[in-house]
């Protein structure tokens, strides 16, 4: 039985990330035994939110954004702390184990796209 459009885009799961925030620390770029360049950065976002008292507190998130190949490139001798960038790419758990620290989930933003905001 074949199925319809609109069944097929409900049944479609959608894995996007778009963030818009400052770069916290210069990134590092590695390579890959097969010498693919990686690069690897935090992305720092606050969000206001109004708290019972009137007050505006600011809740703030680290990203954790990887890139490869060519763009990998670009934003390891391009980008530096303080650079407010804009990310989009999709997102991906990873499971760390490491014996002093125990088990360990990481979500990463793996981008494709890298833009430097002004402002």
């Amino acid at each position: 039985m074949e199925s319809t459009m609109e069944e097929t885009v409900k049944k479609t799961d959608i894995n996007a990330a778009h963030v818009l925030g400052t770069v916290h620390e210069k990134p590092i770029l590695r390579f890959t035994p097969s010498d693919l360049p990686v690069t690897r950065f935090e992305l720092v976002t606050t969000t206001p939110r109004q708290q019972d008292n009137g007050e505006t507190q600011f809740e703030v998130v680290r990203h954790y954004v990887v890139v490869f190949g060519p763009l990998a490139m670009w934003v390891s001798d391009e980008v530096s702390a303080g650079d407010r960038l804009d990310v989009g790419g999709q997102m991906k758990t990873s499971f760390l184990y490491r014996d002093n620290a125990g088990p360990r989930f990481i979500t990463d933003v793996i981008a494709d796209v890298v833009e430097k905001v002004e402002g």
